[in-house]
């Protein structure tokens, strides 16, 4: 698995957290390896009794995940684009992460 928890951001895990990722074996997914990632200022909350397979937290802004959830493999959950979703903004690096949308989970 990958972790990536970056500046003033911030990830919480709650009891009997399980995640399996890579080769673990898991026949609903693809067995490739998973991430968290917390970007700068952007917060990641994660209840009890949570499992995920090979899924990808990506946030921008917050992701609050609850108690006794499971999240399927493969699964993306992402509270950004991650890129303007306008053509001609996507031209130019600037405008695209300025109109870029990002909105808490």
């Amino acid at each position: 698995m990958y972790l990536e928890v970056n500046s003033n951001s911030s990830i919480s895990i709650g009891d009997n957290f399980t995640f399996t990722s890579n080769d673990c074996i898991n026949p609903l997914c693809r067995n490739i390896r998973g991430c968290i990632v917390s970007y700068a200022n952007a917060h990641i909350v994660i209840g009890n009794n949570v499992g995920m397979s090979s899924s990808c937290l990506w946030a921008q802004k917050s992701i609050t995940i609850g108690n006794n959830v499971n999240i399927g493999g493969d699964c993306i959950i992402m509270d950004s684009d991650a890129h303007s979703l306008n053509y001609m903004d996507r031209r130019n690096p600037i405008n695209d992460k300025a109109n870029k949308k990002d909105e808490p989970i």
